[in-house]
């Protein structure tokens, strides 16, 4: 669409151009949904002292790679936490503080920006 096409439009017509615009863009920003955000908390006295989520095969439970965190807020010296935004549907493993011997991990599934526990 051009200059000259819009110049050729009477005013009924260009109102009906803006108003099957405007219903576009609603429609578009109706459906870009949230992401999935986890807050990880890491405290290097307990457990390995990492936060992270990693991305795995639904079958085998192997790791096909770790996300990057979006920001890592440091509370003290050695512990804080990790935010992580998931976008993509999928399945997923989190590593966070967990008890002085052993972390915590979950195994989820994320699906229409929605977190589901395993």
């Amino acid at each position: 669409m051009n200059k000259e096409y819009l110049e050729k439009l009477n005013l009924k017509e260009l109102l009906k151009l803006k108003d099957d615009i405007e219903n576009r863009i609603l429609e578009l920003t109706e459906t870009k949904k949230e992401p999935v955000m986890l807050e990880l908390y890491y405290d290097f006295a307990k457990g390995t002292g990492k936060a992270w989520v990693a991305e795995v095969d639904k079958k085998t439970k192997k790791i096909l790679k770790f996300l990057d965190a979006e920001s890592n807020v440091k509370e003290e010296k050695y512990r804080g936490y990790k935010v992580f935004l998931i976008n993509k549907d999928g399945y997923y493993l989190s590593n966070e503080m967990g008890t002085r011997s052993k972390d915590e991990r979950v195994y989820f599934r994320v699906v229409n920006n929605q977190y589901i526990p395993e």
